[in-house]
């Protein structure tokens, strides 16, 4: 009977045994692994070298990240296959993804400014993964967390008027959170259309209520503001939902906007408004 092999650092023949543990690790990390057939959107050598990757919102289409454009560090993933533009193209979303040359093992790795990749941060600190040998990163990609204060500095505004005449609270602004916030102040406008009548406003986060409910008042627009200490994650949807109390007024809101100043100036993207 052949020798107990481990997986580490030695290759396993077709009847050689496997330490156990070695074969729950390795049925662990082949179930972690996730890759999707999507499309590309120019020419990726994702076969060659996997490439780090993300997904543009306007086409839905896969592009190599860079790590000084700050428009493409939204990593997703790596390239595993070869793609052209309009044409499929295989990412890795999870688990080891090996075809590196050179990597140090343990290292952390990030995007690079040039769309390599390399032990240092590129402009924006955008990690991909620790290298677990010389040809195989674990996929680990993490975004630097944003410190933030509470401040009276305007960092983000969507500014344009939104109506509801609905009698529950219905959605009215919203806005993509592509940062990691600790720590922030929001602001909002809101009036009773006829002035007859209070109309009310919340924050809410995904569709859940975080705010207090704010009334409007009567006599145009008032200002509300309220802070926040929640933790604010990439991907958040942070949202101003409105209502009326009477048939008779409209509910009138505006200027929904993000306040904070930063601890660690570390930029990652620039937050979407998305109002519907």
């Amino acid at each position: 009977m052949a020798e107990n092999t481990g997986l580490t650092g030695a290759s396993v023949s077709g009847g050689d045994d496997i330490n156990a543990s070695d074969h729950n690790e390795l049925f662990v990390d082949i179930k972690k692994i996730r890759q999707e057939t999507l499309k590309a959107g120019e020419t990726i050598a994702g076969a060659t070298l996997p490439v780090a990757v993300y997904q543009k919102a306007s086409d839905n289409e896969i592009y190599a990240c860079d790590g000084d454009d700050i428009t493409t560090i939204n990593c997703i993933g790596f390239a595993i296959t070869d793609g052209t533009n309009g044409n499929d193209i295989v990412v890795q979303h999870t688990g080891i993804v090996g075809g590196f040359t050179g990597l140090i093992e343990g290292k952390p790795y990030y995007i690079q400014d040039d769309k390599t990749l390399g032990t240092n941060k590129g402009t924006y600190a955008i990690m991909v993964g620790f290298a677990v040998s010389e040809t195989q990163i674990k996929i680990d990609i993490r975004f630097p967390l944003r410190k933030t204060a509470v401040s009276t500095t305007l960092q983000h505004s969507s500014d344009t008027e939104k109506t509801t005449n609905s009698a529950t609270y219905v959605k009215l602004k919203e806005i993509l959170i592509n940062n990691d916030y600790d720590a922030i102040r929001i602001k909002f406008d809101i009036q009773s259309s006829n002035n007859n009548n209070n109309t009310y406003g919340r924050i809410y986060k995904n569709g859940v209520a975080i705010g207090t409910e704010q009334a409007s008042g009567l006599g145009g627009y008032v200002t509300k503001s309220e802070d926040f200490n929640n933790d604010f994650k990439v991907g958040d949807l942070l949202q101003l939902y409105g209502r009326r109390e009477s048939a008779s007024d409209d509910c009138d809101v505006k200027n929904f906007r993000i306040y904070y100043d930063n601890d660690i100036q570390e930029l990652i993207a620039t937050d979407t408004n998305q109002d519907p």
